[in-house]
């Protein structure tokens, strides 16, 4: 999603966005404990990545580029961070699997994927559930525009 937001707003700049081959991953892994571990190195990758390419628009002057980026994505990464580390420490403290892993299970289920112990963040949500995604962008858009206004 935020691949497409960030294409989205590339494009609304007068942008060209050349998608290029996303290698395949492993498919399976021997456990919950496993997944989660390579779920984290993957988000905090991406993390990498974001803070570089954050680097590079404040480094080229491009404060619009670096405040879009910090606020639609960044925020939500680190949350998304937090969050998959959070989890992979209650794996481990439930042994991985079992009935411990089972009890993790429904009670992810029961709040939409939410950890229960998170339920108050936000994670960006209010952006990106309830219009198509060109409409949600458009709002993200409009926000982000308003914020400049606002600064300046």
């Amino acid at each position: 999603m935020d691949a497409k937001i960030l294409s989205y707003y590339q494009t609304e700049r007068g942008g060209h966005v050349e998608i290029s081959e996303i290698r395949a991953s492993k498919l399976y892994w021997k456990g919950a404990e496993e997944t989660f571990k390579k779920i984290l190195e993957l988000e905090k990758g991406i993390t990498d990545d974001l803070n570089k390419l954050d680097d590079t628009a404040d480094k080229s002057g491009d404060r619009a580029a670096s405040s879009f980026i910090e606020n639609h994505l960044l925020a939500k990464q680190v949350c998304r961070v937090k969050t998959i580390a959070d989890l992979l420490s209650q794996i481990k403290r439930v042994g991985g699997e079992g009935t411990g892993l089972f009890q993790l299970d429904l009670e992810l289920r029961k709040n939409h994927g939410i950890p229960p112990w998170e339920k108050h963040y936000n994670y960006g949500r209010d952006y990106f559930e309830s219009e198509s995604e060109r409409e949600r962008f458009a709002t993200v858009h409009e926000r982000f525009a308003n914020n400049l206004k606002i600064r300046n």
